[in-house]
This record gives C-alpha cells, structure tokens and sequence, in this order.
C-alpha cells in the first residue's frame, strides 16, 4: 500500500469493512482471518505511520475482525467484539510501542524465524480446533 495514493488506501479499508459486513464467510476462515485478517496489520502499520487519519480503520477493523466469529448463544453479537477489541487494541498498541522502541535495533531472531512460526502457530491452531 506505500505507493498507494492515499485516497486509494482509504477506499480499499472501506471496501474490505463492507466485504467482510456483507460476506462475513470471507472474513474469518477456519484457522485464519481471511480478508479482515490481512487487512488490520496493514492497518496497524497505517495508523502508527500516517497518524490519526487511519485511527478509524484500526478501531473498525480489530472491532469487525471479532464481530464476525461465532460466539456462544445466547451472547449478545456485540459483547465478545467488543471484549476482544479492547484486548486487541491494548495488545496494538504495545506493539506499536515496542517496535518503535525496538527500531534501528540488531535483530534478535534468525532471519527467517517468523516464515516458520506463522505457519506453525496456524498448524498448531488447527490441530487445537480438530481436537476440541
């Protein structure tokens, strides 16, 4: 999204919170968050670089990324949402927070840790589903 103009960006946020309102099915599937999931790092990274005209999107989507999972019955569909979303919010912002302070530092994982720990987070995740 850098070379994005950013009304550009802004319209693709806004069309990613309209997909995943009217087809919540592509927004969470299985073991991952499908289209909101990889939305809301990219909006994380755009609220902590182009400051508060991305804040919306950050708090829109870490509340939709929530609303759209199954919840218990008998819940209210805007409870959990908003549960996770306060935790999500803490958890961005300590993110934020420490990668700023993390930045220009030398690197404390080997160079591919991460392209092996997301796909087995998301292994261990579903082996976790198949199991309950």
């Amino acid at each position: 999204m850098p070379g994005l103009r950013p009304w550009m960006r802004h319209a693709l946020l806004a069309s990613g919170l309209v997909l995943a309102g009217v087809a919540p099915g592509l927004s969470t599937a299985g073991t991952d968050f499908g289209l909101t999931g990889i939305l809301f790092p990219v909006t994380i990274v755009l609220a902590a670089r182009g400051g508060p005209a991305y804040w919306p999107w950050l708090l829109g989507y870490a509340f939709t990324l929530n609303a759209t999972l199954p919840r218990p019955s008998g819940e209210p569909w805007w409870w959990g949402a908003l549960i996770d979303w306060v935790f999500i919010l803490l958890g961005s912002c300590v993110t934020v927070a420490l990668s700023a302070r993390l930045a220009g530092r030398r690197r404390f994982l080997p160079r591919y840790a991460l392209h092996v720990f997301y796909p087995g987070h998301l292994g261990v995740l579903g082996a976790l589903r198949a199991l309950v």
